[in-house]
């Protein structure tokens, strides 16, 4: 029984001690709508709520062939990761580790998906937060990077690079060679939303800037400049691309686009009240543009 209670008490104080997992626990639904083409407006409907459990749901990433959804849910501090196919509406689970495991993101090459994990058995590693790999068909996860450092979130550059948000005084960014095992610190007082810019070799995040302001940031990974892109909408701190190069954001009910080539701000696209979300936070747009994951609070 005293082990037990220890054990509890352990991942509480790791809940505590990582904010941001902290951040991210509350109750959320997960919900897949349709999306359509009216010319060149976009049209969305048939809103399908993925999760079948109340708690936390989150982090939607699309397999790069578009025919499923890889998410993480969990009640309490125990998180795994689910795969739901769109075709079949058909949900499995993934992981069952004694662990917590977030930010599913599918791997170059397509056979295995990384994770953050947040480690809470008892030892010297309670409360490590490592990249971890799982194979897409099942099987014993792979340490990928540790170093002494908490992982945040991540996004694949290819096969031997990862650009990485590492929890710190402040939190900052850093891209990782896997192969050499080198970093390369790019920025610091970043946010949660990190990803390779669709067809080109450049990375995008969003940073805090002195004056407050939360602004979308490119980094050219041949010429290691930096450039911002356009300011974040007041009320949501997560974005997504589109492959054909446009921002997406969500504010309270309502979506917004930006066209970095063509926009000088954001574009109102839509507004999914009637569809019974009110509050969106993350969301991940499928790769043919049929489909956009949502979070929205319970």
């Amino acid at each position: 029984m005293l082990k037990k209670m220890t054990f509890i008490l352990c991942g509480i104080l790791v809940l505590i001690l990582s904010p941001m997992f902290i951040l991210s626990q509350q109750g959320t639904d997960l919900f897949l709508i349709q999306i359509t083409s009216d010319g060149e407006k976009l049209v969305f409907s048939n809103s399908v709520k993925i999760n079948e459990t109340e708690g936390y749901n989150n982090q939607p990433f699309f397999h790069p062939d578009g025919v499923s959804l890889f998410y993480s849910s969990g009640v309490g501090s125990n998180t795994d990761i689910y795969h739901f196919t769109i075709e079949t509406g058909k949900t499995i689970r993934l992981t069952d580790t004694p662990d917590s495991e977030y930010s599913p993101t599918v791997m170059p090459g397509g056979n295995q998906f990384s994770v953050i994990q947040l480690v809470l058995s008892e030892g010297p590693r309670n409360g490590a937060q490592p990249l971890v790999a799982f194979p897409i068909t099942g099987g014993e996860p792979k340490l990928i990077y540790e170093d002494g450092e908490k992982v945040g979130y991540h996004a694949w550059i290819d096969p031997d690079n990862v650009v990485m948000f590492v929890l710190g005084s402040p939190n900052f960014l850093q891209i990782v060679n896997l192969k050499d095992q080198t970093s390369l610190r790019i920025a610091e007082n970043i946010g949660r939303s990190l990803y390779k810019i669709p067809s080109q070799e450049a990375i995008s995040f969003s940073q805090s800037k002195e004056d407050g302001l939360n602004v979308i940031m490119r980094y050219d990974l041949e010429t290691k400049e930096m450039e911002s892109i356009v300011p974040m909408l007041d009320g949501n701190s997560f974005y997504a691309w589109t492959s054909t190069g446009m921002l997406v954001m969500g504010v309270g009910s309502k979506l917004y686009g930006f066209r970095p080539e063509k926009d000088k701000d954001w574009q109102y696209i839509w507004d999914l009240t009637e569809l019974g979300i009110k509050d969106i936070s993350r969301l991940a747009v499928h790769p043919k543009i049929l489909w956009i994951a949502v979070v929205s609070s319970q």
